[in-house]
Parts: structure tokens; sequence; C-alpha cells
């Protein structure tokens, strides 16, 4: 199977031939495609990918198997759509905010939800960095359990080596 682009349409389709499947090599090796799918996977604002595949693949069955067969392209989706995840959210928060400052029929609603989500995130920020400081301490702990083995082993060799000289 080979992708190739539908010169009429501009979507990508699976070509079966002879020759082995190129899916894996084709986003490493056209640089410029990967700009174009970014800039359509940007303005579908989609993060599910469900409207990519359908407006860049002439099928789901070809966006699948493009998906499954191109580590590339599954490492780039999933980058693309956690900053569309980020921006997203960035717009709603924006969006509130202005509503929260018009003090229009849902102004009280949009403040208090921008304000509840902003104490959310600092406490998802200060979970995240306490859990990171612990894995941190757990790791040193362990290095130190290491090197405590380490160091005794070492000291059984001593002991092991005087012997045989005596």
């Amino acid at each position: 199977m080979k992708l190739t682009k539908n010169k009429d349409t501009g979507k990508f389709y699976y070509q079966r031939d002879k020759g082995r499947a190129n899916s894996r090599y084709f986003i490493d090796n056209h640089p410029e495609v990967q700009e174009e799918w970014y800039e359509v996977f940007m303005r579908l604002k989609d993060p599910t990918g469900y409207a990519f595949a359908r407006e860049m693949f002439e099928s789901w069955d070809d966006y699948q198997i493009f998906y499954k067969n191109s580590k590339t392209f599954r490492d780039l989706l999933d980058k693309w759509k956690d900053e569309l995840n980020i921006r997203l959210r960035s717009e709603m928060i924006q969006a509130l905010v202005e509503d929260a400052t018009e003090n229009g029929k849902t102004a009280s609603s949009s403040a208090k939800y921008v304000l509840e989500k902003l104490v959310e995130n600092e406490q998802e920020e200060k979970k995240a960095k306490r859990k990171k400081q612990e894995e941190q301490e757990k790791k040193k702990q362990q290095m130190d359990k290491n090197k405590k083995v380490k160091d005794d082993i070492d000291k059984v060799k001593d002991i092991m080596q005087a012997r045989k000289a005596k």
C-alpha cells in the first residue's frame, strides 16, 4: 500500500500495490505536509481528530491505517491534540472573562466558573508539584539504599579478601 494524494479532491488515500507500505516514512520525508496538516488540524478545532480524518483522508479506514503505521504521525497528532486542548481552554476562559466583565445576565455565572477553574488549576499544579517532589524523594531514597547495599557488598569483599590473605 502506498499513501497517495488525490489531485482532484486533495485528500489522501491508500493505493494498493506490491511495494512496501510507505506510510511510516511519508510524514518524515514531507515536512510541508506536516505543516499543512497542522494548520488544518488547528483550523478544524476538533481534538478528537475525526474532522481532520474526514477532511484529509478519503476514508476513515485510510486514516486509521496511516495512524497505526506511522509513529511519527501518532506523536505529531498527540502533540497537536495537547496544543489544541490548551488553545480551546484558553479561548473558553477568555470568552468567560469577557462575559463576566460585561455585567450581562450570565456575568456572575461566568465569573464564578472562571474563579473555580483558576483555583482548580492552581490546586492541580500544586498537586503535580508535590507528586514530582515525592517521586524525586523516592528516587533519592532508592539511590541511598542502593549505595548502602553496594557499600555493604564492598565491606564483605574486603573482609573476604583479608581472610584469604591470612
